[in-house]
Protein backbone atom coordinates (compact mmCIF):
# COMPACT_ATOMS: atom_id res chain seq x y z
CA UNK A 1 0.00 0.00 0.00
CA UNK A 2 1.03 3.59 -0.59
CA UNK A 3 1.80 6.21 2.05
CA UNK A 4 -1.63 7.88 1.81
CA UNK A 5 -3.42 4.88 3.30
CA UNK A 6 -1.81 5.11 6.72
CA UNK A 7 -3.30 8.56 7.37
CA UNK A 8 -6.88 7.74 6.35
CA UNK A 9 -9.89 6.44 8.22
CA UNK A 10 -12.97 4.39 7.33
CA UNK A 11 -15.06 7.57 7.23
CA UNK A 12 -12.72 9.28 4.77
CA UNK A 13 -12.71 6.25 2.47
CA UNK A 14 -16.52 6.10 2.68
CA UNK A 15 -16.76 9.72 1.55
CA UNK A 16 -14.38 9.01 -1.33
CA UNK A 17 -16.59 6.09 -2.41
CA UNK A 18 -19.55 8.47 -2.65
CA UNK A 19 -17.43 10.95 -4.60
CA UNK A 20 -15.85 8.37 -6.94
CA UNK A 21 -18.24 5.39 -7.21
CA UNK A 22 -16.39 4.08 -10.29
CA UNK A 23 -13.42 3.07 -8.14
CA UNK A 24 -15.40 1.72 -5.19
CA UNK A 25 -13.79 -1.77 -5.44
CA UNK A 26 -10.31 -0.20 -5.17
CA UNK A 27 -11.31 1.89 -2.16
CA UNK A 28 -12.84 -1.18 -0.53
CA UNK A 29 -9.54 -2.98 -1.14
CA UNK A 30 -7.81 -0.15 0.70
CA UNK A 31 -10.42 -0.20 3.45
CA UNK A 32 -9.93 -3.87 4.36
CA UNK A 33 -6.21 -3.16 4.87
CA UNK A 34 -6.74 -0.43 7.49
CA UNK A 35 -5.42 -1.33 10.96
CA UNK A 36 -8.09 -2.58 13.34
CA UNK A 37 -10.58 -3.71 10.70
CA UNK A 38 -12.74 -6.57 11.99
CA UNK A 39 -12.29 -10.05 10.44
CA UNK A 40 -16.00 -10.26 9.61
CA UNK A 41 -15.90 -7.00 7.65
CA UNK A 42 -12.74 -8.08 5.83
CA UNK A 43 -14.23 -11.41 4.74
CA UNK A 44 -17.55 -9.97 3.60
CA UNK A 45 -15.85 -7.13 1.73
CA UNK A 46 -13.41 -9.48 0.04
CA UNK A 47 -16.32 -11.59 -1.18
CA UNK A 48 -17.90 -8.48 -2.70
CA UNK A 49 -14.86 -7.21 -4.56
CA UNK A 50 -13.62 -10.66 -5.61
CA UNK A 51 -16.95 -11.45 -7.24
CA UNK A 52 -16.56 -8.53 -9.69
CA UNK A 53 -15.17 -8.70 -13.20
CA UNK A 54 -12.08 -6.64 -12.34
CA UNK A 55 -9.66 -8.93 -10.51
CA UNK A 56 -7.15 -6.18 -9.72
CA UNK A 57 -8.84 -4.84 -6.53
CA UNK A 58 -9.20 -8.38 -5.23
CA UNK A 59 -5.53 -9.14 -5.80
CA UNK A 60 -4.48 -5.83 -4.23
CA UNK A 61 -6.51 -6.50 -1.10
CA UNK A 62 -5.44 -10.13 -0.75
CA UNK A 63 -1.76 -9.39 -1.30
CA UNK A 64 -1.84 -6.61 1.28
CA UNK A 65 -3.62 -8.81 3.80
CA UNK A 66 -1.16 -11.63 3.11
CA UNK A 67 1.58 -9.42 4.53
CA UNK A 68 -0.36 -7.89 7.43
CA UNK A 69 -3.20 -10.33 8.33
CA UNK A 70 -2.48 -13.78 6.83
CA UNK A 71 -5.29 -15.29 8.92
CA UNK A 72 -7.89 -13.41 6.84
CA UNK A 73 -7.02 -14.55 3.32
CA UNK A 74 -7.89 -18.26 3.48
CA UNK A 75 -11.25 -18.26 1.77
CA UNK A 76 -12.31 -19.16 -1.79
CA UNK A 77 -12.42 -15.68 -3.43
CA UNK A 78 -8.74 -15.04 -2.75
CA UNK A 79 -6.62 -15.33 -5.92
CA UNK A 80 -3.72 -17.73 -5.53
CA UNK A 81 -1.00 -15.14 -6.03
CA UNK A 82 2.45 -15.59 -4.55
CA UNK A 83 1.99 -13.40 -1.43
CA UNK A 84 -1.30 -15.15 -0.61
CA UNK A 85 0.06 -18.66 -1.11
CA UNK A 86 3.17 -17.79 0.88
CA UNK A 87 1.04 -16.50 3.75
CA UNK A 88 -1.33 -19.48 3.69
CA UNK A 89 1.50 -21.99 3.61
CA UNK A 90 3.43 -20.13 6.30
CA UNK A 91 0.40 -20.14 8.62
CA UNK A 92 -0.98 -23.62 8.01
CA UNK A 93 1.94 -25.59 6.51
CA UNK A 94 -0.79 -27.15 4.38
CA UNK A 95 0.37 -29.63 1.76
CA UNK A 96 -2.08 -28.34 -0.87
CA UNK A 97 -0.65 -24.82 -0.57
CA UNK A 98 2.89 -26.18 -0.87
CA UNK A 99 1.98 -28.11 -4.03
CA UNK A 100 0.36 -25.00 -5.48
CA UNK A 101 3.48 -22.97 -4.67
CA UNK A 102 5.71 -25.53 -6.37
CA UNK A 103 3.43 -25.66 -9.40
CA UNK A 104 2.92 -21.91 -9.86
CA UNK A 105 6.07 -20.39 -8.34
CA UNK A 106 8.81 -23.06 -8.52
CA UNK A 107 11.58 -20.44 -8.15
CA UNK A 108 10.28 -19.29 -4.75
CA UNK A 109 12.20 -20.06 -1.58
CA UNK A 110 9.18 -21.77 0.00
CA UNK A 111 8.77 -24.13 -2.96
CA UNK A 112 11.98 -25.94 -1.95
CA UNK A 113 10.06 -27.39 1.01
CA UNK A 114 8.40 -29.74 -1.47
CA UNK A 115 11.63 -31.78 -1.36
CA UNK A 116 11.03 -32.64 2.32
CA UNK A 117 7.60 -34.20 1.94
CA UNK A 118 5.93 -37.03 0.10
CA UNK A 119 4.84 -35.02 -2.93
CA UNK A 120 4.70 -35.98 -6.63
CA UNK A 121 8.19 -36.61 -7.98
CA UNK A 122 7.68 -34.45 -11.08
CA UNK A 123 7.01 -31.47 -8.77
CA UNK A 124 10.29 -32.10 -6.96
CA UNK A 125 12.10 -32.26 -10.29
CA UNK A 126 10.38 -29.04 -11.36
CA UNK A 127 11.59 -27.21 -8.26
CA UNK A 128 15.10 -28.64 -8.59
CA UNK A 129 15.25 -27.56 -12.24
CA UNK A 130 14.14 -24.00 -11.56
CA UNK A 131 16.61 -23.73 -8.68
CA UNK A 132 19.46 -24.79 -10.96
CA UNK A 133 20.20 -28.25 -9.49
CA UNK A 134 20.48 -29.84 -12.94
CA UNK A 135 22.77 -32.72 -11.93
CA UNK A 136 20.26 -33.98 -9.38
CA UNK A 137 17.45 -33.77 -11.94
CA UNK A 138 19.51 -35.83 -14.40
CA UNK A 139 20.26 -38.38 -11.69
CA UNK A 140 16.75 -38.82 -10.25
CA UNK A 141 14.45 -38.45 -13.28
CA UNK A 142 12.75 -41.55 -14.72
CA UNK A 143 12.79 -40.96 -18.47
CA UNK A 144 10.06 -43.54 -19.06
CA UNK A 145 7.53 -41.17 -17.47
CA UNK A 146 6.62 -38.22 -19.74
CA UNK A 147 6.47 -35.53 -17.03
CA UNK A 148 9.81 -36.54 -15.52
CA UNK A 149 11.40 -36.92 -18.97
CA UNK A 150 10.50 -33.30 -19.70
CA UNK A 151 12.61 -32.00 -16.80
CA UNK A 152 15.38 -34.48 -17.61
CA UNK A 153 15.60 -33.08 -21.14
CA UNK A 154 15.45 -29.49 -19.90
CA UNK A 155 18.27 -30.16 -17.42
CA UNK A 156 20.29 -31.86 -20.15
CA UNK A 157 19.72 -28.84 -22.41
CA UNK A 158 21.10 -26.56 -19.69
CA UNK A 159 24.20 -28.70 -19.07
CA UNK A 160 25.12 -30.67 -22.20
CA UNK A 161 22.73 -29.51 -24.89
CA UNK A 162 20.12 -31.48 -26.82
CA UNK A 163 20.14 -32.99 -30.24
CA UNK A 164 17.48 -31.70 -32.60
CA UNK A 165 15.55 -34.96 -32.21
CA UNK A 166 15.54 -34.58 -28.42
CA UNK A 167 14.23 -31.02 -28.75
CA UNK A 168 11.21 -32.37 -30.61
CA UNK A 169 10.45 -34.69 -27.66
CA UNK A 170 9.83 -31.71 -25.39
CA UNK A 171 6.23 -30.56 -24.83
CA UNK A 172 5.31 -27.55 -27.02
CA UNK A 173 5.39 -25.09 -24.10
CA UNK A 174 9.08 -25.93 -23.43
CA UNK A 175 10.21 -26.52 -27.01
CA UNK A 176 10.52 -22.97 -28.35
CA UNK A 177 13.73 -21.81 -26.63
CA UNK A 178 15.84 -24.94 -27.38
CA UNK A 179 14.50 -24.86 -30.93
CA UNK A 180 15.54 -21.23 -31.35
CA UNK A 181 19.00 -22.09 -30.02
CA UNK A 182 19.37 -24.73 -32.73
CA UNK A 183 18.03 -22.29 -35.32
CA UNK A 184 20.72 -19.75 -34.37
CA UNK A 185 23.35 -22.46 -34.82
CA UNK A 186 21.94 -23.39 -38.23
CA UNK A 187 21.93 -19.73 -39.29
CA UNK A 188 25.59 -19.30 -38.34
CA UNK A 189 26.50 -22.48 -40.25
CA UNK A 190 24.30 -21.40 -43.19
CA UNK A 191 22.76 -24.88 -43.27
CA UNK A 192 19.62 -24.01 -45.21
CA UNK A 193 17.99 -27.44 -45.15
CA UNK A 194 18.17 -27.37 -41.35
CA UNK A 195 17.02 -23.72 -41.28
CA UNK A 196 13.94 -24.63 -43.29
CA UNK A 197 13.21 -27.59 -40.99
CA UNK A 198 13.55 -25.43 -37.85
CA UNK A 199 11.35 -22.66 -39.27
CA UNK A 200 8.64 -25.17 -40.19
CA UNK A 201 8.80 -26.54 -36.64
CA UNK A 202 8.42 -23.00 -35.27
CA UNK A 203 5.35 -22.57 -37.47
CA UNK A 204 3.99 -25.85 -36.08
CA UNK A 205 4.35 -24.35 -32.58
CA UNK A 206 2.28 -21.35 -33.72
CA UNK A 207 5.21 -18.90 -33.71
CA UNK A 208 4.45 -17.62 -37.21
CA UNK A 209 5.83 -14.14 -36.70
CA UNK A 210 9.28 -15.32 -35.60
CA UNK A 211 9.51 -17.88 -38.42
CA UNK A 212 8.49 -15.36 -41.08
CA UNK A 213 10.79 -12.72 -39.58
CA UNK A 214 13.83 -14.99 -39.84
CA UNK A 215 12.77 -15.97 -43.36
CA UNK A 216 12.56 -12.31 -44.41
CA UNK A 217 16.16 -11.72 -43.28
CA UNK A 218 17.46 -14.89 -44.97
CA UNK A 219 15.76 -14.73 -48.37
CA UNK A 220 17.08 -11.20 -48.97
CA UNK A 221 20.68 -12.45 -49.19
CA UNK A 222 21.69 -12.07 -52.84
CA UNK A 223 23.82 -15.26 -52.97
CA UNK A 224 20.83 -17.47 -52.02
CA UNK A 225 18.83 -17.16 -55.21
CA UNK A 226 17.43 -20.70 -55.48
CA UNK A 227 17.46 -21.61 -51.77
CA UNK A 228 15.66 -18.34 -50.96
CA UNK A 229 12.90 -18.99 -53.45
CA UNK A 230 12.36 -22.55 -52.19
CA UNK A 231 12.34 -21.39 -48.56
CA UNK A 232 9.76 -18.70 -49.32
CA UNK A 233 7.51 -21.13 -51.22
CA UNK A 234 7.60 -23.73 -48.43
CA UNK A 235 6.92 -21.29 -45.59
CA UNK A 236 4.36 -19.12 -47.37
CA UNK A 237 2.34 -22.29 -47.92
CA UNK A 238 1.77 -22.42 -44.14
CA UNK A 239 -0.10 -19.09 -44.15
CA UNK A 240 -3.79 -19.15 -43.24
CA UNK A 241 -6.65 -16.73 -42.78
CA UNK A 242 -6.08 -16.31 -39.06
CA UNK A 243 -2.62 -14.76 -39.37
CA UNK A 244 -2.12 -11.48 -37.53
CA UNK A 245 -1.10 -8.32 -39.47
CA UNK A 246 2.53 -8.43 -38.25
CA UNK A 247 3.03 -11.94 -39.65
CA UNK A 248 1.48 -10.87 -42.95
CA UNK A 249 3.89 -7.93 -43.16
CA UNK A 250 6.85 -10.30 -42.68
CA UNK A 251 5.48 -12.50 -45.45
CA UNK A 252 5.28 -9.40 -47.64
CA UNK A 253 8.90 -8.48 -46.86
CA UNK A 254 9.95 -12.06 -47.67
CA UNK A 255 8.14 -11.97 -51.02
CA UNK A 256 9.73 -8.60 -51.77
CA UNK A 257 13.15 -10.05 -50.94
CA UNK A 258 12.77 -12.80 -53.57
CA UNK A 259 11.30 -10.29 -56.07
CA UNK A 260 7.77 -11.72 -56.05
CA UNK A 261 6.39 -8.21 -56.15
CA UNK A 262 2.77 -9.13 -56.90
CA UNK A 263 2.67 -11.55 -53.96
CA UNK A 264 4.32 -8.93 -51.74
CA UNK A 265 1.61 -6.45 -52.73
CA UNK A 266 -1.10 -8.98 -51.81
CA UNK A 267 0.44 -9.73 -48.40
CA UNK A 268 0.81 -6.03 -47.57
CA UNK A 269 -2.72 -5.27 -48.75
CA UNK A 270 -4.12 -8.04 -46.54
CA UNK A 271 -2.09 -6.80 -43.55
CA UNK A 272 -3.35 -3.25 -44.07
CA UNK A 273 -6.93 -4.47 -44.26
CA UNK A 274 -6.65 -6.50 -41.04
CA UNK A 275 -4.68 -4.00 -38.95
CA UNK A 276 -6.19 -1.17 -36.97
CA UNK A 277 -5.87 2.09 -38.88
CA UNK A 278 -2.86 4.07 -37.66
CA UNK A 279 -1.27 1.11 -35.84
CA UNK A 280 2.32 0.05 -36.50
CA UNK A 281 1.48 -2.92 -38.81
CA UNK A 282 -0.99 -0.74 -40.74
CA UNK A 283 1.62 2.00 -41.14
CA UNK A 284 4.34 -0.42 -42.23
CA UNK A 285 2.04 -2.16 -44.74
CA UNK A 286 0.85 1.18 -46.14
CA UNK A 287 4.44 2.35 -46.55
CA UNK A 288 5.35 -0.76 -48.53
CA UNK A 289 2.25 -0.48 -50.69
CA UNK A 290 3.42 3.02 -51.59
CA UNK A 291 6.97 1.77 -52.31
CA UNK A 292 5.54 -0.87 -54.67
CA UNK A 293 2.83 1.18 -56.42
CA UNK A 294 3.86 4.84 -55.90
CA UNK A 295 0.16 5.53 -55.41
CA UNK A 296 -0.13 8.88 -53.58
CA UNK A 297 -3.26 7.60 -51.81
CA UNK A 298 -1.03 5.60 -49.45
CA UNK A 299 1.24 8.57 -48.82
CA UNK A 300 -1.78 10.73 -48.01
CA UNK A 301 -3.15 8.07 -45.64
CA UNK A 302 0.15 7.96 -43.77
CA UNK A 303 0.10 11.73 -43.31
CA UNK A 304 -3.52 11.63 -42.14
CA UNK A 305 -3.53 8.69 -39.74
CA UNK A 306 0.07 8.40 -38.48
CA UNK A 307 1.99 11.59 -39.32
CA UNK A 308 4.71 11.13 -36.66
CA UNK A 309 5.99 7.70 -37.67
CA UNK A 310 9.30 6.49 -39.05
CA UNK A 311 7.65 5.39 -42.29
CA UNK A 312 5.81 8.67 -42.87
CA UNK A 313 8.94 10.72 -42.26
CA UNK A 314 11.05 8.37 -44.39
CA UNK A 315 8.87 9.29 -47.38
CA UNK A 316 9.60 12.98 -46.78
CA UNK A 317 6.04 13.77 -45.67
CA UNK A 318 6.04 16.93 -43.49
CA UNK A 319 4.39 16.68 -40.09
CA UNK A 320 1.14 18.71 -39.97
CA UNK A 321 1.93 20.70 -36.82
CA UNK A 322 -0.91 22.85 -35.46
CA UNK A 323 -0.48 25.79 -33.10
CA UNK A 324 -4.10 25.53 -31.97
CA UNK A 325 -5.13 22.84 -29.51
CA UNK A 326 -6.63 20.27 -31.92
CA UNK A 327 -6.48 17.71 -29.11
CA UNK A 328 -8.65 19.26 -26.41
CA UNK A 329 -6.73 19.41 -23.13
CA UNK A 330 -9.20 21.61 -21.24
CA UNK A 331 -11.82 19.00 -20.35
CA UNK A 332 -12.63 17.39 -17.02
CA UNK A 333 -9.74 16.28 -14.81
CA UNK A 334 -11.83 13.75 -12.91
CA UNK A 335 -9.77 10.79 -14.13
CA UNK A 336 -6.57 12.65 -13.23
CA UNK A 337 -7.81 13.11 -9.66
CA UNK A 338 -8.79 9.45 -9.48
CA UNK A 339 -5.34 8.52 -10.77
CA UNK A 340 -3.65 10.65 -8.11
CA UNK A 341 -5.76 8.97 -5.44
CA UNK A 342 -5.00 5.45 -6.69
CA UNK A 343 -1.30 6.23 -7.13
CA UNK A 344 -1.11 7.21 -3.48
CA UNK A 345 -2.84 3.98 -2.48
CA UNK A 346 -1.49 1.39 -4.88
CA UNK A 347 1.25 2.94 -7.01
CA UNK A 348 1.76 3.91 -10.65
CA UNK A 349 0.79 0.64 -12.32
CA UNK A 350 -2.79 0.76 -11.05
CA UNK A 351 -3.14 4.54 -11.40
CA UNK A 352 -1.89 4.71 -15.01
CA UNK A 353 -5.10 3.11 -16.27
CA UNK A 354 -7.00 6.17 -15.07
CA UNK A 355 -4.49 8.81 -16.13
CA UNK A 356 -4.71 7.51 -19.70
CA UNK A 357 -8.50 7.35 -19.94
CA UNK A 358 -8.77 10.79 -21.57
CA UNK A 359 -6.45 13.40 -23.06
CA UNK A 360 -6.94 16.20 -20.46
CA UNK A 361 -6.00 13.87 -17.59
CA UNK A 362 -3.04 12.39 -19.47
CA UNK A 363 -1.84 15.87 -20.50
CA UNK A 364 -1.96 17.10 -16.91
CA UNK A 365 -0.05 14.04 -15.69
CA UNK A 366 2.57 14.38 -18.44
CA UNK A 367 3.20 18.01 -17.48
CA UNK A 368 3.49 17.01 -13.83
CA UNK A 369 6.00 14.27 -14.66
CA UNK A 370 8.12 16.54 -16.87
CA UNK A 371 8.19 19.25 -14.20
CA UNK A 372 9.31 16.57 -11.75
CA UNK A 373 12.14 15.46 -14.05
CA UNK A 374 10.66 12.06 -14.90
CA UNK A 375 10.75 12.17 -18.70
CA UNK A 376 10.86 8.37 -18.95
CA UNK A 377 7.36 8.00 -17.52
CA UNK A 378 6.16 11.20 -19.22
CA UNK A 379 7.16 9.79 -22.62
CA UNK A 380 4.98 6.76 -21.93
CA UNK A 381 2.00 9.02 -21.17
CA UNK A 382 2.65 11.21 -24.23
CA UNK A 383 2.89 8.15 -26.49
CA UNK A 384 -0.49 7.02 -25.14
CA UNK A 385 -1.95 10.47 -25.91
CA UNK A 386 -0.71 10.22 -29.50
CA UNK A 387 -2.12 6.70 -29.92
CA UNK A 388 -5.58 7.61 -28.65
CA UNK A 389 -5.94 11.07 -30.23
CA UNK A 390 -7.65 11.97 -33.50
CA UNK A 391 -4.67 12.65 -35.75
CA UNK A 392 -6.69 13.55 -38.86
CA UNK A 393 -6.74 17.24 -37.83
CA UNK A 394 -2.98 17.41 -37.37
CA UNK A 395 -0.66 17.24 -34.37
CA UNK A 396 -0.51 20.06 -31.81
CA UNK A 397 2.90 21.63 -31.48
CA UNK A 398 2.72 21.42 -27.68
CA UNK A 399 2.70 17.63 -27.95
CA UNK A 400 5.81 17.63 -30.12
CA UNK A 401 7.73 19.93 -27.78
CA UNK A 402 6.74 17.86 -24.74
CA UNK A 403 7.41 14.45 -26.31
CA UNK A 404 10.62 15.55 -28.07
CA UNK A 405 12.23 18.16 -25.79
CA UNK A 406 15.39 19.97 -26.82
CA UNK A 407 15.98 22.10 -23.73
CA UNK A 408 17.12 19.18 -21.54
CA UNK A 409 20.96 19.28 -21.49
CA UNK A 410 20.90 21.51 -24.58
CA UNK A 411 24.13 23.30 -23.73
CA UNK A 412 26.08 20.08 -23.24
CA UNK A 413 24.57 18.46 -26.35
CA UNK A 414 25.34 21.47 -28.55
CA UNK A 415 28.90 21.67 -27.21
CA UNK A 416 29.64 17.97 -27.79
CA UNK A 417 28.02 17.97 -31.24
CA UNK A 418 29.95 21.07 -32.32
CA UNK A 419 33.27 19.64 -31.13
CA UNK A 420 32.88 16.54 -33.32
CA UNK A 421 31.02 18.11 -36.22
CA UNK A 422 27.67 16.33 -36.03
CA UNK A 423 24.11 17.62 -36.04
CA UNK A 424 23.11 18.37 -32.41
CA UNK A 425 19.57 17.26 -33.22
CA UNK A 426 20.87 13.81 -34.20
CA UNK A 427 22.74 13.55 -30.89
CA UNK A 428 19.56 14.66 -29.08
CA UNK A 429 17.58 11.93 -30.86
CA UNK A 430 20.16 9.35 -29.77
CA UNK A 431 20.00 10.52 -26.14
CA UNK A 432 16.19 10.49 -26.17
CA UNK A 433 16.07 6.88 -27.35
CA UNK A 434 19.03 5.65 -25.31
CA UNK A 435 18.29 7.04 -21.85
CA UNK A 436 15.17 9.22 -22.05
CA UNK A 437 17.42 12.02 -20.72
CA UNK A 438 18.06 10.13 -17.47
CA UNK A 439 21.54 11.15 -16.35
CA UNK A 440 22.13 8.11 -14.10
CA UNK A 441 20.74 5.56 -16.57
CA UNK A 442 22.50 2.18 -16.62
CA UNK A 443 21.59 -0.69 -18.94
CA UNK A 444 21.74 -4.40 -18.16
CA UNK A 445 24.71 -4.62 -20.56
CA UNK A 446 26.65 -2.01 -18.55
CA UNK A 447 26.14 1.07 -20.77
CA UNK A 448 25.91 4.23 -18.67
CA UNK A 449 24.82 7.84 -18.78
CA UNK A 450 22.80 9.97 -21.15
CA UNK A 451 24.38 8.50 -24.29
CA UNK A 452 24.63 4.96 -22.83
CA UNK A 453 28.37 4.51 -23.33
CA UNK A 454 30.03 1.14 -22.74
CA UNK A 455 33.15 1.16 -20.49
CA UNK A 456 35.49 0.06 -23.29
CA UNK A 457 34.42 3.06 -25.39
CA UNK A 458 35.39 5.37 -22.53
CA UNK A 459 38.79 3.66 -22.49
CA UNK A 460 39.23 4.12 -26.26
CA UNK A 461 38.28 7.79 -25.99
CA UNK A 462 40.76 8.40 -23.15
CA UNK A 463 43.58 6.72 -25.06
CA UNK A 464 42.87 8.63 -28.28
CA UNK A 465 42.51 12.08 -26.70
CA UNK A 466 44.94 11.50 -23.81
CA UNK A 467 42.56 12.78 -21.17
CA UNK A 468 40.99 11.20 -18.14
CA UNK A 469 37.23 11.11 -17.55
CA UNK A 470 36.70 11.16 -13.80
CA UNK A 471 32.89 11.03 -13.72
CA UNK A 472 31.52 8.91 -16.54
CA UNK A 473 27.92 9.82 -15.67
CA UNK A 474 28.59 13.57 -15.99
CA UNK A 475 26.56 14.90 -18.96
CA UNK A 476 29.30 16.63 -20.96
CA UNK A 477 31.99 13.88 -20.87
CA UNK A 478 29.36 11.22 -21.55
CA UNK A 479 27.92 13.16 -24.49
CA UNK A 480 31.39 13.89 -25.89
CA UNK A 481 32.14 10.17 -26.12
CA UNK A 482 28.74 9.58 -27.75
CA UNK A 483 29.30 12.38 -30.27
CA UNK A 484 32.78 11.03 -31.06
CA UNK A 485 31.40 7.54 -31.78
CA UNK A 486 28.62 8.95 -33.96
CA UNK A 487 31.03 11.16 -35.91
CA UNK A 488 33.21 8.14 -36.73
CA UNK A 489 30.20 6.15 -37.96
CA UNK A 490 28.86 9.05 -40.02
CA UNK A 491 32.23 9.45 -41.74
CA UNK A 492 32.51 5.71 -42.35
CA UNK A 493 28.98 5.08 -43.64
CA UNK A 494 27.69 8.48 -44.74
CA UNK A 495 24.21 7.69 -43.42
CA UNK A 496 22.32 8.57 -40.25
CA UNK A 497 20.45 5.25 -40.50
CA UNK A 498 23.66 3.22 -40.61
CA UNK A 499 25.33 5.37 -37.95
CA UNK A 500 22.42 4.61 -35.61
CA UNK A 501 22.70 0.89 -36.43
CA UNK A 502 26.44 0.92 -35.70
CA UNK A 503 25.87 2.81 -32.43
CA UNK A 504 23.47 0.09 -31.25
CA UNK A 505 24.87 -3.15 -32.67
CA UNK A 506 28.50 -2.20 -33.24
CA UNK A 507 30.46 -1.65 -36.43
CA UNK A 508 31.46 -5.31 -36.73
CA UNK A 509 27.84 -6.49 -36.87
CA UNK A 510 26.87 -3.74 -39.30
CA UNK A 511 29.82 -4.48 -41.61
CA UNK A 512 28.87 -8.15 -41.60
CA UNK A 513 25.29 -7.32 -42.61
CA UNK A 514 26.40 -4.94 -45.34
CA UNK A 515 28.67 -7.63 -46.80
CA UNK A 516 25.95 -10.26 -46.54
CA UNK A 517 23.27 -8.18 -48.22
CA UNK A 518 25.60 -6.53 -50.74
CA UNK A 519 26.04 -2.85 -49.93
CA UNK A 520 26.45 -1.71 -53.54
CA UNK A 521 23.15 -3.38 -54.55
CA UNK A 522 21.38 -2.63 -51.27
CA UNK A 523 17.69 -1.73 -51.33
CA UNK A 524 17.88 0.63 -48.38
CA UNK A 525 14.14 0.64 -47.62
CA UNK A 526 14.18 -3.14 -47.43
CA UNK A 527 17.44 -3.46 -45.47
CA UNK A 528 16.24 -1.33 -42.55
CA UNK A 529 13.13 -3.50 -42.15
CA UNK A 530 15.01 -6.83 -42.22
CA UNK A 531 18.01 -6.04 -40.00
CA UNK A 532 18.57 -9.40 -38.25
CA UNK A 533 18.73 -7.97 -34.70
CA UNK A 534 15.26 -7.07 -33.43
CA UNK A 535 16.66 -4.49 -31.02
CA UNK A 536 18.77 -2.77 -33.69
CA UNK A 537 15.98 -2.75 -36.27
CA UNK A 538 13.56 -1.09 -33.85
CA UNK A 539 16.27 1.22 -32.51
CA UNK A 540 17.15 2.59 -35.96
CA UNK A 541 13.50 3.31 -36.71
CA UNK A 542 13.02 5.06 -33.36
CA UNK A 543 16.16 7.19 -33.70
CA UNK A 544 15.42 8.27 -37.28
CA UNK A 545 11.84 9.05 -36.30
CA UNK A 546 13.06 11.21 -33.41
CA UNK A 547 15.65 12.89 -35.64
CA UNK A 548 12.97 13.73 -38.19
CA UNK A 549 10.67 15.16 -35.52
CA UNK A 550 13.50 17.23 -33.99
CA UNK A 551 14.40 18.67 -37.38
CA UNK A 552 10.76 19.46 -38.09
CA UNK A 553 10.30 21.20 -34.73
CA UNK A 554 13.64 22.89 -34.09
CA UNK A 555 15.74 22.89 -37.24
CA UNK A 556 15.85 22.33 -40.94
CA UNK A 557 12.84 20.67 -42.54
CA UNK A 558 15.13 18.47 -44.62
CA UNK A 559 14.77 14.90 -43.38
CA UNK A 560 17.65 12.50 -42.58
CA UNK A 561 19.59 11.17 -45.53
CA UNK A 562 19.77 7.45 -46.21
CA UNK A 563 23.10 7.55 -48.03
Amino acid sequence: MGPLLLAWTHAQLDSLMRLYPEIKPYLLAAKVSLPGTSPGFVRSTLRRICSGKDRTPCELACNSLADSRPDLVSHPPCPLTYPVLRALYGRTKGRRYLIELARRYPRSREAKDVLKYNTPKYLKLRVLYFHGDYDRVLKEADTTKPEERTYYLLAKWKTRGLSYGEVLLLPPEFRRRPLIKHLVRFLKAENYDSIEMALLDLVALGDYERAYRVMASEVAKPFLRYEASDLYVRLSATAHEGLDPSSLVWLGLSAYGVHYIEEAYNWFAEAREKAERGSFPWTQATYWLYIITRDTLYRRDLRTYNPVSYYTLDLGVPIPWRDEDVWDTTGSLRNYRIGRLLEGLFGWKVASRWYLKDIPSAYRKARELIEGGNFLRASYVLAAIYSSADRTKGVPRWWGRMAFPYDLYRGEIDSAAKEFGIDPLFLTAIVREESRFKRRARSSAGAIGLAQIMPYNFDKFQREFKERIRNRYAPLPNLRVGAWLLSKSLRAYGSHHLAAAAYNAGEDALNRWLCTYGYELLDFHHFIDIIPYNETRNYVRRVIRSFGVYRSLYGRLKLPSRR
